[in-house]
């Protein structure tokens, strides 16, 4: 980090990192030390799925950021949502835009513009790739290479079956209600990041995602995929960086570039 970011970033008083479903905290380790910040809050969320399939029944899943962000007085300068993370803290934001954060980081959110892009075919789509997501996700934190065919299929299907039909509806309630989202009410500066090569959140909804909040960016990473926070930790903190620096040396306006 830069002496110019690290100016930026201490007047942003610290950064909050929020997992996906069917993730944790260590999911943010590479892009942390790619960042090179100290004040970092990462935070173990219910929908790691952990604790089993119910954490969602009954309970708004904003309850579980809310629970943890009013622990402090002001929100964090920045934070950064990956996935399914991604949804919910949009909708938490939105709901309690006292806690908008100056910069806001999305990586690989999940999102259609229009009710009449969620067809029966994109639903179909999610739920075969779950078991894919969830193998590309064993491989970036297999680095010793010791799952593989049978032991690795077991290993899906056990986190597969503990993520849930429950915890299943929870994500699919949201990427429903992305369509419904007022984006236009989010006053953070937001960063929308993802691969190319994500076949979950098209780049094309990503761009339109953009476009509907005021102050963005959306930066796609050639050869990159759903885990770039993991694959390309790198790349991505450089842009948080170089986004950070224009955030902090221009007024307001509408930064929209891809």
């Amino acid at each position: 980090m830069d002496s110019n970011t690290q100016d930026s970033w201490d007047a942003m008083h610290g950064a909050w990192f929020i997992h996906g479903m069917l993730e944790d905290e260590r999911n943010w380790s590479a892009l942390i030390e790619c960042l090179g910040i100290g004040d970092a809050r990462v935070e173990r969320f219910p929908w790691s799925a952990q604790s089993g399939q119910y954490w969602g029944v009954g309970v708004d899943c904003k309850h579980w950021i809310d629970r943890i962000d009013q622990r402090d007085r002001a929100p964090p300068g920045m934070m950064v949502a990956h996935s399914y993370g991604c949804n919910v803290l949009l909708e938490y934001l939105l709901a309690q835009p006292d806690r908008q954060p100056e910069v806001l980081v999305l990586v690989s959110p999940f999102f259609r513009e229009s009710k009449d892009d969620v067809t029966w075919a994109t639903l179909q789509q999610l739920i075969d790739g779950l078991e894919g997501l969830i193998a590309e996700s064993i491989q970036f934190s297999d680095r010793g290479h010791r799952y593989s065919g049978e032991l690795l299929e077991d290993i899906i299907t056990r986190i597969r079956d503990r993520l849930g039909v429950y915890g299943w509806v929870q994500f699919l309630q949201l990427f429903l209600n992305a369509p419904n989202l007022e984006l236009h009410k989010l006053r953070s500066r937001t960063l929308v990041v993802s691969g190319d090569r994500d076949g979950y959140c098209p780049v094309d909804s990503l761009i339109l995602l953009g476009q509907r909040i005021s102050d963005s960016a959306v930066h796609i990473i050639p050869s990159g995929g759903h885990f770039a926070q993991l694959t390309h930790a790198r790349q991505v903190a450089d842009e948080i960086c170089r986004f950070i620096n224009n955030v902090c040396s221009q007024p307001r306006e509408v930064i929209n570039e891809l």
